[in-house]
C-alpha cells in the first residue's frame, strides 16, 4: 500500500479496463461495500500508479490529498511467469476507493491480469469500522 503520491507521478486518467473490473468486483464481493463499489464502477476513473508495471491503480474519486483509510480485501494469484501476486483493494479515509494495490513476489512487470477462477481471496471486510479478521 502507498501513501498519496502527487498526481505528476501517476498516469493518465482512463477510464478501467474490463479485466481490472473483474478483480474489483470479485475483490468487493460479499463485503458491505459491494453495492456502492458496483454501482460506480462504470462510471470510476483511475490513474496508473508509477509501481514498475506491476499494475497498481489509483481511484480519481480519492482526489489528490487522499489518503489510505483501510484494507477491504486482499487476494492473490500466480502471474504467467509462475511469480506470485498480491492484490489489496483500498479506501481513503473519508470511505471512497482508494487504489487497487498489486504486488508481484519478485517486483517485474505484471505479464497478464488472472481469470476469475485463477484469483483466490485471501480475506474480505466483513464488518463496517473493523479490522479484516485472519
Amino acid at each position: 500500500m502507498s501513501d498519496a503520491l502527487p498526481k505528476r507521478e501517476l498516469g493518465s486518467l482512463r477510464s478501467l479496463r474490463e479485466e481490472e473490473r473483474s478483480l474489483i468486483t470479485k475483490l468487493v464481493s460479499g463485503t458491505p461495500f459491494e453495492r456502492e463499489v458496483l454501482d460506480r464502477l462504470d462510471r470510476t476513473q483511475v490513474r496508473d500508479m508509477p509501481d514498475g508495471g506491476m499494475g497498481s491503480l489509483r481511484f480519481e474519486d480519492a482526489g489528490n490529498k487522499a489518503m489510505f483509510g483501510k484494507e477491504i480485501a486482499e487476494g492473490a494469484f500466480r502471474d504467467a511467469d509462475g511469480v506470485p501476486v498480491s492484490v489489496t483493494l483500498n479506501l481513503d479515509k473519508a470511505g471512497h476507493l482508494f487504489e487497487l494495490d498489486i504486488f508481484k513476489g519478485d517486483g517485474s512487470p505484471l505479464r497478464r491480469y488472472p481469470a476469475p477462477e485463477e484469483f483466490e481471496i485471501i480475506h474480505r471486510q466483513g464488518k463496517v469500522g473493523f479490522a479484516p479478521e485472519r
